[in-house]
């Protein structure tokens, strides 16, 4: 993930052209996590639910603090929705690489790690 996000970074010599291609990869990160949250709890008409509810996700004054301080968050929400989504069907082997992954990114997801072993689902920690 470090290599895909340097080479992301540097792309050209531009610090315009770099600080799109971010924003423009950031956008389609959240919209990835949109999407998998909608098809999680949508049954029908998830198209019609997928444009109003993007932008006033990226509306809020989080989102648009996050994309201009170049932050790291939009590229893990949708790893994070992929990992609600894995426990919601109870796929305990994809969501323990999901969470390896994530932790792997960012150490603060070893949480839950904690949960996991209070719940006593030894599986998912496999």
């Amino acid at each position: 993930m470090n290599l895909f996000l340097k080479g992301l970074v540097n792309v050209s010599d531009q610090l315009t052209v770099n600080a799109a291609i971010w924003i423009g990869f950031s956008l389609i990160g959240a919209g990835m996590g949109v999407w998998i949250l909608l098809t999680t709890f949508a049954t029908r008409n998830r198209q019609t639910f997928f444009i109003p509810l993007f932008f006033i996700f990226l509306l809020n004054g989080y989102s648009l603090d996050t994309l201009t301080a170049g932050q790291i968050s939009f590229f893990i929400f949708p790893i994070t929705c992929l990992a609600y989504f894995f426990c919601y069907t109870k796929r305990t082997t994809a969501l323990a690489i999901t969470f390896g992954l994530l932790s792997a990114i960012k150490l603060f997801f070893l949480i839950f790690l904690i949960y996991f072993i209070a719940k006593k689902a030894w599986g998912s920690l496999a």
